[in-house]
């Protein structure tokens, strides 16, 4: 119970510094991810970062997570931000804080991850 709690109040001080960085109005997918997003999905997506470990983050650049989510449920879970079983925030809601551009163009963003397979099959 203790490390869950040194980890949200490490999520929301990031969050914080992170929302109040936004301030800036950043135009570009990247740009935005650099700020809200990598500190826990990590800049490459697969979320290795101590925040995303401590969460459970998924990978998004697995083929699993691409083929399984459609883009209206990436721009669901942005806008809306999410919670685990016993309603414990895990992602805060973009929606207010990110333009429907921005977040249409963080999909787009996410899809970029996708995993390329090398010629015979396996990851790169």
């Amino acid at each position: 119970m203790r490390k869950f709690k040194r980890v949200l109040l490490l999520f929301l001080a990031t969050t914080f510094t992170c929302q109040c960085a936004l301030l800036a109005k950043p135009s570009s997918a990247t740009k935005i991810w650099k700020i809200q997003c990598a500190s826990c999905h990590g800049n490459d997506g697969k979320g290795r970062t101590s925040i995303g470990k401590a969460l459970n983050v998924v990978d998004l650049t697995t083929e699993d997570f691409q083929a399984l989510r459609s883009d209206e449920d990436l721009k669901n879970q942005i806008q809306n931000g999410s919670t685990d079983d016993r309603g414990v925030m895990r992602m805060i809601p973009f929606n207010g804080i990110l333009s429907e551009e921005e977040i249409d163009s963080l999909v787009a963003f996410i899809r970029e991850f996708k995993t390329e397979e090398n010629s015979d099959g396996s990851q790169k």
